[in-house]
């Protein structure tokens, strides 16, 4: 069995293993949220979280997953901060809405190193990734939208939620997750 590549050895598997510690933090920032809405008495908002949540965390393991299969180094750093109190309504799925799309710039900054390093199973991995931050930007926006023409009113984003009953979807052929049966 070989040993894993140097943290420094591939940009690549870099920006990966940073993309690792975005992931979990960006999750512990949607159990941050989803407490703030559960405090709330809002318990559709809060689930909105809570599953965002749980993806974000099988993302960071897909992509411990990953590094693991291409013998990367995977170190497992502590989380960046996060916000912890929110002053109005809005703030919260603005702070969402935010990450996840800085999130998707560092997904196409990880996906263009994979093409500079001509690693292709890379850049397609990456681009798995992509399509999901779309989703995600798209999901949050919606969101944003409805809590802005609630106008202050939030039992009115619960009954909307409650209406549209959409629940999360990552595009198909979704990346292994790190110790997840096989």
């Amino acid at each position: 069995m070989s040993a894993p590549t140097p943290a420094f050895a591939n940009p690549f598997h870099h920006l990966l293993r940073e993309q690792v510690r975005h992931e979990f933090t960006a999750s512990h920032q949607d159990v941050s949220i989803a407490v703030h809405f559960d405090a709330h008495k809002l318990p559709r908002l809060a689930a909105v979280f809570y599953d965002l949540s749980a993806e974000r965390r099988r993302h960071a393991l897909m992509l411990v997953q990953y590094l693991l299969d291409v013998q990367a180094q995977v170190p497992v750093a502590s989380l960046d901060a996060i916000v912890e109190a929110f002053d109005s309504i809005e703030k919260p799925v603005e702070v969402a809405l935010s990450a996840a799309q800085t999130d998707a710039d560092r997904y196409t900054a990880v996906s263009r190193a994979a093409v500079e390093m001509n690693d292709y199973a890379g850049e397609r991995f990456a681009g798995w990734f992509l399509a999901a931050q779309a989703d995600r930007i798209a999901r949050l926006r919606t969101l944003r939208n409805i809590v802005d023409r609630a106008a202050g009113n939030l039992f009115d984003v619960e009954e909307f939620l409650a209406r549209s009953g959409r629940a999360a979807t990552e595009p198909p052929a979704a990346p292994a997750v790190a110790g997840a049966a096989r």
